[in-house]
């Protein structure tokens, strides 16, 4: 009965020393699988395989001796069957621990992953390699925390009925001093680069970095930015203004870890109710004044259009006159008795006038008639080609 159980006892101690190894070669290569380098990529799926090889070698032979042993004491009549049901529930415990150690999971496309020895001394930004893609790892030694490194948005507002159930409003004071209470809106991404050094800095996953370490970095950038500016400047026509520089601040500060992308009030602002009458009244003065305003605008509009159509039409009679005063200095000047005689006679019908005053003719045809006549020869002298009639003709046209 002794031998029987020692050689049982070398069996299960065999058993367990080869699924300890392999429990310890598993580890190795899951993590070599995970690692960024092909290299040990290759090298950890190298192990797998040959773990794979040396499992099916030794069941074979430790098969085979279970065997042995059994149709050994078969024939010897002397078969312990209890002992040979214990050894069976031990390999099959062991199995089973070995399966449980062995954790996989997938880091998705937008997903950058850390893996974090849970008894380990990790304490530097190599020690947390990023990880993407299928990752095995043993889930009662370690952890893995995934990033997201595309847009994720945060709101954090008083209303139970958006965000989270509780009130995650921010605060913040003008340079009056006036209690400003509002809902944000918020918009960043990690910086997938920096995912390890921001973990060794926080150990915290991205769901605990959102909800502690950048609430209290937007509200302090609130509280900075909003102090020195009026509440009616929050309120009014600075408002954008006010929340650039809130995520100008946010990126200057965090740009190490974080790109923060909006910053915006998700709801109108709160404020003490006697503050907000009094903010109300000094809005519609000003809308009042800017109203006057506008209206001296448009009445000076309208006096200064009159003044330039007037300045317009003076100007334009002014210039119709001088340009009538010029033809007529120059039709005065052209006007000679010549000029004028010899219009006279190209329009007269030869009839006598019928109309004369005090006895004596308007006009002396001999005087006239001789005056034509030296107008006439002195056309021919000039252009002795024609006859005086023709010539003097030309010479007026």
């Amino acid at each position: 009965m002794t031998n029987k159980v020692l050689s049982g006892t070398k069996y299960v101690i065999g058993i367990l020393i080869e699924l300890f190894i392999l429990i310890v070669l598993f580890n190795i290569a899951a993590g070599l699988l995970s690692s960024a380098s092909d290299a040990a990529v290759i090298t950890g799926f190298s192990m797998l395989l040959g773990m794979l090889f040396v499992i099916v070698w030794t069941g074979t032979i430790w098969f085979g001796k279970f065997t042995a042993l059994f149709t050994k004491q078969q024939q010897q009549g002397d078969v312990d069957l209890k002992n040979m049901a214990k050894l069976l529930v031990i390999g099959v415990a062991l199995g089973l621990t070995l399966f449980a150690t062995s954790g996989c999971t997938n880091i998705p496309g937008g997903y950058v992953g850390i893996k974090v020895n849970s008894y380990g001394s990790q304490k530097g930004v190599d020690d947390y390699p990023a990880l993407t893609g299928m990752v095995f790892y043993n889930p009662f030694t370690t952890s893995i925390f995934k990033f997201p490194t595309f847009m994720q948005n945060a709101i954090w507002c008083k209303s139970a009925n958006e965000g989270r159930a509780v009130d995650e409003s921010i605060s913040f004071n003008s340079s009056e001093g006036a209690a400003i209470n509002a809902d944000i809106g918020f918009a960043y991404s990690f910086v997938r680069n920096s995912v390890p050094l921001l973990f060794v800095d926080f150990h915290q996953s991205a769901q605990e970095l959102t909800d502690g370490y950048l609430r209290n970095q937007v509200r302090d950038a609130f509280s900075r930015m909003g102090s020195p500016m009026k509440v009616t400047d929050i309120f009014g026509a600075k408002k954008q203004e006010f929340l650039t520089s809130v995520k100008e601040d946010l990126n200057t500060r965090l740009g190490k870890y974080f790109v923060i992308d909006m910053v915006t009030f998700t709801s109108a602002l709160r404020l003490d109710p006697t503050v907000e009458a009094s903010i109300n009244a000094v809005i519609q003065a000003g809308q009042k004044a800017l109203e006057a305003e506008n209206k001296v605008r448009e009445s000076k509009a309208q006096a200064d259009q009159k003044i330039e159509d007037a300045r317009g039409a003076s100007e334009s009679k002014l210039k119709i006159a001088t340009a009538e005063a010029e033809g007529n200095e120059k039709l005065k000047k052209s006007l000679t008795p010549e000029v004028l005689l010899w219009q006279f006679m190209s329009r007269w019908n030869g009839v006598a006038p019928m109309v004369v005053g005090g006895g004596t003719p308007l006009l002396d045809m001999k005087e006239l008639a001789s005056k034509f006549e030296k107008m006439a020869v002195e056309s021919a002298k000039n252009n002795p080609s024609q006859n005086g009639l023709s010539a003097m003709t030309v010479e007026q046209k």
